[in-house]
């Protein structure tokens, strides 16, 4: 069952201030919601701002749901992303 827009913006918000443990948890619980704007900005903003290990998970999604995002990040000069971007494209590649 999808969450709803209120789920959704509810758990994006209380994301920045949740344990790593949490912040996991709530990025498998946001692949049941709509994946619109909002939710890749939202996955964006972690790739771009977090852990290499948040990275990977939210390229991972974006694997499964988006490669025009996914391939976006291909190139990047972000050495966190770039080695988050290989770890999930190698291992799905296999």
């Amino acid at each position: 069952m999808a969450g709803t827009k209120d789920d959704f913006e509810f758990m994006t918000v209380k994301f920045e201030n949740e344990s790593f443990k949490n912040k996991l948890s709530i990025m498998v619980a946001l692949r049941r919601f709509e994946q619109d704007e909002n939710f890749f900005d939202f996955l964006d903003n972690v790739i771009k701002n977090h852990t290499i290990l948040l990275k990977v998970q939210a390229i991972k999604i974006l694997f499964e749901s988006n490669m025009d995002r996914l391939f976006s990040y291909k190139e990047s000069s972000d050495k966190n992303i770039a080695v988050a971007y290989n770890e999930v494209v190698d291992l799905n590649i296999i």
